[in-house]
């Protein structure tokens, strides 16, 4: 009974198909399974990777209609190249592990889904499978923060943009950073209104009507080309919009049901505008009747690439069939390391971090209620997204000073050096100086320090169009409490030093923000408190580094 129902089961999926080499590849996305959970809970938290999941479907999808039955590849040349992506997937999955990255993990499943495709489908064209292909490269988030950095330029872009067109139709308002202030309305530019979430899914629904349409590679890239233009165009009329209708028609659009219905009335009219180019494209590139009947006998006649059934990974099989075991023996460790490492319980890309550690340091983390002439008035942890700029977490004393608010933060974790500038920037402040950075030494600092050795300590002098002063001053440490050197304050250094190779930080500032230019007095007393802060903070970290 239960023997002819598998039959049954086998002849209706027809899995004749399968090969030895398709375990190779299972075992090789099975192993990397816990990491990629983490990693599409990530995609899912973010609004502007939502549709990930429509993407993999769309591929699926495509995957089964262009393909047909998996084969072995028909040319040497075509196995080398998925041997050559696997081995480069598992150099990352082996990266990722290490250094608990469940983005570079999402790179390496990718990866493997991209040479089992060369591999197996032999069928496909390099074009076509380098198509297919995109759909999921497409989900991939920018690496080193770099998503984060996208998202606060297009928030730039289009509050800037939207105030310049405001000027010009003469509606009153005054800009500050990402923020649009208008007479009796703050507006706030957020993700949802730079662009970012329209880009990300108008380049994926490019990719798929490219695809179903089975457009050339020119069309392909000319219309992805102009994904931005039509997302700026379209976000930055929806700003416009929200405005207008406030202030002329008394209608807020800037929350709840009317800004949805709005976002997806701009959306729609955005993806028609794209629509329409695809098509004039499409059209313009279209071989003449004559042409297509050429190409169409060209390709009847000419012979199909040379077989390779006699290799596996472009070598002859024994070797193929051990370099197989290899790549499943060193997978099937990856997974089981992962599955170890994410049984801790840690938080997410930083291992040193969990909610153990985070309880520790908030209890650790205590700053006296007077520091010099800084009265203290509060206290906050704050928690943000985990791939947020600003630190997933901060520890706030707020405190009050005779020249304004005083504020002493500890945030972490970075990797590498964090470049403050961007974060007040995209907040409305404006350097009235350049970025100065001071190396001081036993003779300058205090007691705690002759140990430490010298220290670099980072000072920003800002304000506001609205007539606020603000003057920072912070410095960045290992956990280990080593101080962090930078060239940063040279803006465009900071790429270079916020990779994943670089080690996991922590950032304590010292600000005092005021209606009126912060004195040098009170610039002293910043300086101050700061290595106040700082020899609280530092054997704290140092406590959790050695307990591991």
């Amino acid at each position: 009974m239960i023997e002819s129902i598998v039959r049954k089961a086998e002849a209706k999926l027809n899995l004749g198909w399968l090969s030895p080499i398709d375990i190779v590849f299972a075992i090789a996305l099975l192993s990397m399974a816990p990491m990629l959970y983490i990693q599409c809970n990530s995609l899912w938290e973010r609004p502007h990777l939502q549709f990930f999941p429509m993407a993999w479907v769309a591929f699926v999808y495509f995957l089964y209609q262009r393909m047909g039955v998996p084969e072995t590849a028909g040319s040497t040349l075509r196995q080398f190249a998925a041997l050559g992506i696997f081995a480069l997937s598992l150099v990352a999955a082996v990266e990722a592990v290490l250094i608990s990255s469940p983005w570079l993990t999402y790179f390496a499943g990718i990866g493997v889904v991209t040479s089992w495709l060369l591999c197996r489908g032999g069928g496909l064209k390099w074009t076509s499978a380098i198509g297919l292909t995109s759909l999921l490269w497409i989900t991939l988030p920018l690496p080193a923060g770099y998503d984060n950095k996208l998202i606060q330029y297009l928030q730039s872009q289009s509050s800037f943009a939207a105030s310049s067109v405001l000027d010009s139709l003469g509606i009153l308002h005054l800009r500050e950073g990402n923020i649009l202030q208008l007479a009796s309305k703050r507006l706030f530019v957020d993700e949802a209104c730079s662009g970012v979430d329209s880009l990300y899914a108008l380049m994926a629904i490019s990719l798929t009507i490219v695809l179903w349409l089975r457009q050339p590679v020119v069309v392909a890239a000319s219309a992805l080309l102009m994904v931005p233009v039509w997302a700026s165009c379209s976000n930055i009329a929806r700003l416009i919009t929200i405005v207008l209708s406030f202030e002329w028609l008394g209608v807020d659009l800037a929350s709840g049901p009317p800004h949805t219905i709005l976002g997806l009335i701009v959306f729609a009219v955005a993806f028609g505008c794209d629509y329409a180019f695809i098509r004039f494209l499409s059209a313009t590139f279209e071989p003449t009747p004559k042409n297509a009947s050429s190409r169409q006998r060209v390709s009847a006649t000419t012979p199909s690439a040379p077989s390779a059934t006699g290799l596996l990974w472009g070598v002859p099989k024994k070797v193929g069939l051990a370099m197989s075991i290899f790549f499943c023996i060193c997978f099937s460790g990856v997974g089981a390391y992962s599955t170890k490492a994410l049984s801790r319980g840690t938080i997410f890309r930083f291992p040193e971090f969990t909610q153990e550690s985070l309880v520790t340091l908030r209890n650790d983390l205590e700053l006296p209620p007077e520091l010099g002439n800084w009265k203290f008035q509060d206290k906050q942890l704050l928690e943000r997204e985990m791939d947020s700029s600003m630190g997933q977490f901060s520890h706030v004393w707020l405190y009050q000073s005779p020249t304004g608010a005083g504020t002493i933060s500890v945030d972490f974790p970075f990797r590498g050096f964090h470049l403050l500038d961007i974060c007040y920037e995209n907040a409305g402040w404006n350097a009235a100086e350049s970025h100065q950075v001071q190396e001081m030494d036993s003779s300058t600092a205090n007691e705690a320090f002759k140990k430490l050795g010298p220290l670099q300590v980072h000072f920003l002098d800002l304000e506001k169009d609205t007539g606020e002063y603000n003057f920072v001053a912070f410095a960045q440490f290992r956990l280990d409490g080593t101080p962090v050197f930078s060239g940063a304050g040279i803006r465009g250094f900071e790429r270079f030093e916020q990779t994943i190779s670089e080690p996991i930080t922590y950032q304590i500032q010292s600000m005092v923000t005021s209606t009126q230019r912060i004195s040098p007095e009170a610039r002293e007393a910043i300086l101050k408190n700061l290595l106040a802060a700082v020899e609280v903070a530092r054997p704290a970290f140092v406590a959790l580094e050695e307990r591991k």
